[in-house]
């Protein structure tokens, strides 16, 4: 009798965590082909929130206070994800004008990705593999593949028809580099728009009070404008310096230069070096021992005055630990080899992730860690 009341109590909570169970399995097997796309607008939104879409959003509850709070919070997810629009496609725009030479190439690149004209397409990708390989004799063979570069160009915009793209993505899990692009904003929209409330919600059911959330969220706000710095800004700085020595010094490509500095610069400890010291050997083989020496020298210092001036800020915000360096260094090693370039971004919101953890751990079990000598 009495093992048939139990089972009597027992019985109605298995019936509802199997439901539980196969409802989200079967979530699962319906994201599942557009999981990787799913991962990196989350790793995006959880990197540019408090960056992007958290100042917005303070903007908009100053200027239009009587706006309801979700309209507000529609509004600031547009304004985010229109953002993201706009630098990553002027980012890939500048690129293309640097790497095409002209504007007229690079609007033949556009309509030919807009019309799907092959031939337009073909030339573009060509050009493009060849300033690639104009690359790969700047900084020597095998650190870029102009053959792989012409290739990767040419199948994205190949694939540039988003609504047929998406549907096909959504259904089969492979699709266009502008397929996967459109899902990503989408995601990355609604993530913005409901996410701040589903945090909300979780954090109601942690052991954390009202101060400790403030010093976490704090945490956040604060290695999310490192990591961005550290990457976007870093990279771009020593990327665009290192041209404009190249160009002035040596007399070589500054545009290709910057673009490829800039690249190699995401890696951080050996991505500065590696951005300059190929450049000064190029230029000593060329039998200009002076100019090489002058080329070696700007390029050190360029690197270690934007390494201070980031230091700096760094120690601002609070985030200077040399932990979070080496696990910057190895997110991205580790992202890119595992990702590919998706890795840029997923790296870098793994280490993020794991510091708001570390910092939610420390404010629940070692709360007076901070005040011991």
């Amino acid at each position: 009798m009495r093992d048939s009341r139990v089972w009597r109590v027992l019985l109605p909570h298995l019936l509802l965590w199997s439901l539980v169970l196969g409802a989200l399995g079967l979530l699962v097997a319906v994201l599942w082909p557009v999981a990787a796309a799913l991962l990196l607008a989350a790793a995006v939104a959880l990197l540019v929130e408090p960056v992007v879409y958290r100042p917005l959003r303070h903007v908009l509850d100053r200027c239009l206070p009587r706006l309801p709070v979700d309209s507000r919070r529609w509004l600031g997810a547009l304004g985010a994800t229109l953002l993201l629009v706009l630098a990553g496609g002027g980012t890939a725009l500048a690129v293309l004008w640097a790497l095409l030479g002209s504007w007229e190439a690079t609007w033949s690149a556009i309509l030919g990705m807009a019309l799907q004209d092959e031939s337009r397409i073909t030339a573009t990708a060509t050009l493009v593999g060849q300033q690639a390989e104009h690359l790969t004799r700047l900084y020597g063979g095998g650190v870029i593949d102009g053959a792989a570069v012409a290739k990767v160009v040419h199948d994205g915009l190949s694939h540039t028809q988003v609504g047929a793209e998406v549907l096909h993505y959504l259904t089969s899990g492979t699709g266009g580099f502008v397929a996967q692009t459109a899902l990503v904003l989408v995601t990355c929209f609604y993530l913005f728009c409901q996410g701040p409330g589903l945090v909300g919600l979780i954090a109601r059911w942690l052991p954390v009070e009202e101060p400790s959330l403030d010093r976490i969220t704090e945490t956040y706000r604060a290695t999310a404008y490192h990591l961005l710095a550290h990457i976007m800004g870093r990279a771009l700085a020593l990327g665009g310096g290192l041209g404009l020595i190249a160009w002035l010094v040596a007399d070589l490509n500054g545009v290709l230069v910057a673009i490829a500095a800039a690249l190699l610069a995401l890696l951080p400890l050996v991505g500065p070096l590696v951005s300059w010291m190929p450049l000064a050997g190029l230029v000593w083989t060329r039998g200009d021992p002076g100019t090489a020496v002058a080329m070696a020298i700007g390029g050190w210092a360029w690197c270690w005055l934007v390494g201070w001036l980031f230091r700096q800020v760094a120690a601002r915000l609070g985030t200077d630990q040399l932990w979070l360096e080496f696990l910057v260094f190895l997110g991205l090693v580790g992202g890119i080899l595992a990702q590919g370039a998706a890795g840029l971004i997923l790296g870098p919101a793994a280490v993020l992730a794991a510091s708001v953890a570390a910092a939610a751990v420390r404010e629940v079990y070692l709360p007076d860690l901070e005040d011991t000598p």
